[in-house]
């Protein structure tokens, strides 16, 4: 069963994440905190001080890249070389370099500063929403009648196909590794795990694969979502938009896989910040109610 447990503030939730986790570290159980790899870090030392110990192993932070890894290296997966966006560039640069007669639209592009990294991301990104090569062709040829659309979609399927066969059996990036933990289709290697996937506000469509098959393994998950769960219609606060959306992909991947959720209210306390909650209640309201007073507790910066 899938608990998803949904709360409008981010301090409810962490508060329950790290309740949870030192309950189990209590209990001596086994739980992933999932978060996206840019959090890692940062929670790791929130464990830590919600554990109140100086180390603790049996509760670990993880990412879906940290959890690819943990797999791979128990199946062997490992073996091919690790790539980074630099070894990604070099790649995309080679391709130009060696065989470049057919992408008369993006050739000239190549030296210009910003293009090659544009490119490396957008690999990054086909990658993470499950799109291949033939695809790409194939909305080309759909958009025949659009000369110029079609052209681009046409190269960029040229290239993203010769970029993934000079990669072929040799290196690894992150996204081929969690594309390989999404082909897992029995999740044996974390059986007795308690995963909560925390700081989240939407997946990708590869993590959206690795989720279906833990609902397929029938893993103890629980899913924190920030959202208003409960609102909905013409009434519903944009604020929330993403995370509504997120919040009908997993009860709809959980119908698919027939799988049973509970959907959780955290307790939702008001905001003790006069001044944030009424930022809050008025950042999308199309009649603002307005303060006479500056604020002392909310600082706006332009980067």
């Amino acid at each position: 069963m899938l608990k998803i447990s949904t709360s409008r503030y981010v301090r409810d939730i962490e508060k329950r994440v790290f309740e949870r986790a030192a309950g189990d570290h209590r209990e001596n159980r086994r739980a992933y905190i999932m978060v996206p790899e840019q959090f890692t870090l940062q929670n790791e030392i929130k464990l830590m001080e919600a554990i109140d110990a100086q180390a603790v192993m049996d509760i670990r932070i993880m990412s879906f890249n940290r959890l690819a890894m943990e797999a791979l290296s128990e199946s062997g997966g490992l073996k091919r070389k690790y790539i980074d966006d630099i070894g990604k560039a070099m790649a995309v640069k080679r391709i130009f370099q060696s065989d470049g007669s057919g992408l008369s639209l993006y050739r000239g592009s190549i030296d210009k500063e910003g293009f090659v990294a544009s490119l490396v991301r957008l690999m990054s990104e086909f990658k993470r929403t499950m799109i291949n090569p033939a695809q790409l062709m194939e909305a080309s040829e759909q958009n025949n009648s659009n000369i110029l659309m079609s052209q681009k979609l046409s190269e960029l399927a040229m290239i993203y196909q010769k970029f993934e066969a000079s990669l072929s059996g040799k290196y690894i990036d992150n996204e081929d590794r969690i594309g390989q933990l999404s082909d897992i289709r029995e999740m044996t290697h974390l059986e007795g795990t308690r995963l909560y996937f925390y700081s989240f506000f939407s997946f990708t469509e590869i993590e959206n694969q690795v989720i279906r098959n833990m609902l397929r393994s029938g893993l103890d998950m629980e899913i924190f979502l920030n959202t208003d769960f409960g609102t909905a219609g013409d009434d519903a606060d944009e604020t929330f938009a993403i995370t509504r959306n997120t919040l009908k992909k997993l009860t709809d991947m959980c119908e698919e896989c027939g799988v049973r959720y509970e959907i959780e209210i955290i307790d939702q306390g008001e905001c003790e910040n006069e001044e944030i909650r009424h930022l809050g209640d008025n950042i999308f309201s199309t009649v603002v109610e307005s303060r006479p007073e500056a604020p002392f507790s909310i600082d706006i910066y332009h980067a």
